[in-house]
């Protein structure tokens, strides 16, 4: 896997204001109650303006849950051509994951997300509509790499020439990282390779032993 460069200033300084305007959300909810809180509250608490809450977050949940828009890196993309990252599925749910931790605030509290979703069941509708968009990013990733003309790794061109391949790799690598998801809690939000690696391996055994 390709180490990625630590972040810029530019970099640092928007991750500090995502945090402070998620801490706001979060706190404002615990202490009123969802139904309470404002985006006009929760950006004065930030010292922020509400222009530029909307800069870090589409919705008053998204910020009181600490999660956001996918994103697809070039750093993760370039994981998909790295014959020496391992084989195909491997790739594919390293940059899966990737993208999913790309959702998550960093520096964001998990057991406060936990108790707010537990106090606001309706949250949880946010999480799954940020876990389906980085699911569609990645499924569109990979199907543009085996379509275009850049050169590819002969895994990858040999699911060119099959589709319905593409699809069946892409679930199959969905799968993994919701298994790794529920078996290791934080073990794809921390980017734990480890638990990642194994929960490929336990596929691959099932797989195995059942066909």
């Amino acid at each position: 896997m390709q180490t990625q460069a630590p972040p810029s200033l530019r970099e640092r300084k928007r991750l500090a204001t995502s945090l402070e305007i998620h801490d706001a959300a979060a706190d404002l909810t615990l202490e009123h109650g969802i139904q309470h809180v404002t985006i006009e509250q929760i950006a004065e608490r930030a010292g922020i303006s509400q222009r530029t809450f909307f800069n870090y977050y589409a919705t008053k949940d998204d910020a009181v849950l600490g999660v956001q828009e996918p994103c697809l890196s070039e750093d993760t993309r370039a994981v998909l051509y790295e014959e020496d990252a391992g084989d195909v599925l491997t790739r594919v749910v390293f940059m899966l994951a990737a993208v999913f931790r790309s959702t998550i605030t960093p520096g964001s509290s998990k057991p406060r997300r936990k108790q707010l979703i537990q106090a606001y069941p309706e949250l949880r509708s946010r999480i799954t509509t940020r876990i389906g968009d980085a699911e569609r990013m990645v499924h569109n990733a990979i199907t543009e790499s085996t379509a275009g003309d850049r050169d590819v790794p002969a895994d990858m061109r040999d699911l060119a020439a099959r589709p319905e391949s593409v699809h069946a790799l892409f679930y199959l690598a969905g799968a993994v990282v919701r298994f790794v998801h529920f078996r290791e809690p934080g073990g794809v939000s921390s980017d734990d390779t480890d638990a990642i690696r194994q929960g490929i391996q336990t596929f691959r055994e099932v797989v195995s032993s059942t066909l």
